[in-house]
């Protein structure tokens, strides 16, 4: 295999970061999820199409000398490094409350578990998810009352579907 399909797909993801981050640093979007579907799977989809269909049609020079199995496994791994980062973005996003004890600790010279405690209430941890179902769209609210949409309510159906084929008893696992 051509080496350039492993190098292209880390080079293209790590332009996709940095228009991700330009991006939220500039202009947040509401829906971050979509958001990032769309820059990191949709936008590199649609370039390696428009690169690899206008050598094919001999609009430009092919420099890089993949086949066609080749690209479609870069893209693939693109897509992989995507996936992940995707996966793991709400974590990123979040604030941590363990990261947040951590850092608060940190900040002292020691501290009880009363003092810790203290420092934390529970709309640090809440209001911020409440805010992410919103804005993603799964839940809206009326009033004092939050209430899931329909995609709010397919995402929690399949979540549970999920867990049953797990095995998981409700608030376990």
């Amino acid at each position: 295999m051509n080496p350039l399909a492993l190098i292209i797909p880390a080079a293209a993801f790590i332009f996709c970061m940095a228009v991700h981050v330009l991006l939220w640093r500039k202009c947040p979007p509401k829906n971050r999820g979509v958001a990032l579907v769309w820059v990191l799977i949709f936008l590199p989809a649609a370039a390696t199409a428009l690169f690899v269909l206008s050598t094919r049609l001999g609009f430009f020079p092919d420099v890089t000398g993949l086949t066609g199995w080749e690209w479609a496994a870069a893209l693939l791994l693109l897509w992989a490094f995507a996936g992940a980062y995707i996966a793991t973005y709400p974590a990123f996003e979040a604030i941590s409350p363990s990261l947040a004890m951590a850092l608060a600790i940190s900040r002292s010279n020691g501290m009880t578990r009363e003092e810790l405690l203290s420092g934390f209430a529970d709309d640090d941890l809440f209001e911020p998810r409440v805010n992410d179902l919103v804005h993603s769209g799964l839940a809206r609210r009326d009033r004092d009352r939050l209430y899931l949409t329909a995609r709010g309510r397919l995402v929690a159906k399949c979540f549970v579907l999920f867990r049953a084929f797990l095995a998981l008893e409700e608030g376990r696992g």
